[in-house]
């Protein structure tokens, strides 16, 4: 009888640890995987690894394709970083102010920036295949990616119009009240 009794209490204890082993196994692996996933969050955005690596990789390209010095990655890493973190800031402010771009309001800007390339190139034709050719070679971007930064200026451009102040002035105070965090 005593056996019995000693070999349920064994047993008990032995579930009670296994359950809170797996327990802690679970949580560290959600956060673990979330850290894995993602590099960091903007309130409720979060920044996704892979995103970020596309980012970082167009500014690498454009730093070899200028010839300029990598040995200060750090400092990119950062940089990227923050500039992904603004992004969010002016996109989450835009949709709750009812601010947006319109398609012609970006084929207009890429319209100008296609004749001016061409222009100052030289170049007689009309079309935007120099121009893309170049945004390859220089930022690893395409078509799309690059309408997507044509975007988000114009979006800048109409919140700092909004918030009647420097964006990056209105950018620093925005990261005061919003929750950042760069995992």
């Amino acid at each position: 009888m005593r056996n019995s009794t000693y070999n349920k209490k064994i047993t008990l204890k032995r579930v009670i640890i296994s359950l809170a082993i797996g327990a802690v196994f679970i949580v560290l692996m959600v956060y673990g995987i979330d850290r894995l996933r993602y590099v960091g969050s903007v309130d409720d955005t979060k920044i996704s690894r892979a995103d970020y690596k596309k980012n970082l990789n167009q500014v690498k390209a454009f730093y070899s394709y200028s010839k300029q010095d990598l040995s200060n990655l750090i400092s990119l890493d950062k940089d990227t970083l923050e500039k992904m973190i603004n992004k969010i800031l002016v996109q989450n402010y835009a949709e709750n102010n009812g601010i947006t771009v319109t398609d012609a309001e970006i084929q207009a800007r890429y319209l100008r920036v296609i004749s001016g390339f061409n222009r100052n190139n030289n170049i007689v034709d009309e079309g935007d295949e120099a121009f893309l050719s170049k945004i390859k070679e220089m930022y690893g971007e395409d078509k799309n990616t690059y309408l997507e930064e044509i975007r988000i200026d114009l979006l800048k451009k109409k919140v700092q119009k909004e918030v009647k102040m420097p964006l990056v002035q209105w950018l620093e105070e925005q990261k005061k009240s919003a929750s950042i965090n760069r995992f």
